[in-house]
């Protein structure tokens, strides 16, 4: 399932920013302790009430939950193993074979963390 189709009531289906107000009105019953990993910046870090995006995600999703606390840097994602003889060209094929640049496409490295940020695990917490 893509997270988009969890906002129904969007009319933009790309439309993917959430707010913890929002996490809030989801269905915990559409969940079955669902572990989720977001390499979005500041994602664990506290900022309502001293909770965090991840730290709701977990509460209504069950699982465990892993987020950046500080920035994440996506610099690299499209970055070329120059190691490996034609990977740039490969890459450039495989573009042009999907629909070139409009159209989604994996990356070659996931997000990583910038300077002085941190991965946290998230367990939901019981609500009151």
């Amino acid at each position: 399932m893509k997270l988009s189709e969890l906002r129904p009531q969007s009319k933009n289906k790309q439309e993917l920013r959430w707010t913890i107000g929002e996490i809030k009105d989801l269905d915990t019953n559409a969940f079955n302790n669902a572990n989720s990993i977001f390499y979005s910046c500041n994602t664990g870090t506290p900022i309502e009430n001293g909770t965090s995006f991840a730290q709701e995600w977990s509460n209504i999703t069950g699982g465990k939950t892993v987020a950046a606390v500080g920035q994440t840097t996506y610099r690299h994602i499209n970055a070329f193993d120059i190691r490996r003889e034609g990977s740039r060209m490969l890459y450039k094929k495989l573009r042009e074979s999907v629909g070139g640049y409009s159209v989604p496409f994996p990356a070659f490295r996931r997000p990583v963390l910038g300077s002085g940020a941190r991965w946290k695990t998230f367990k939901p917490k019981p609500q009151n």
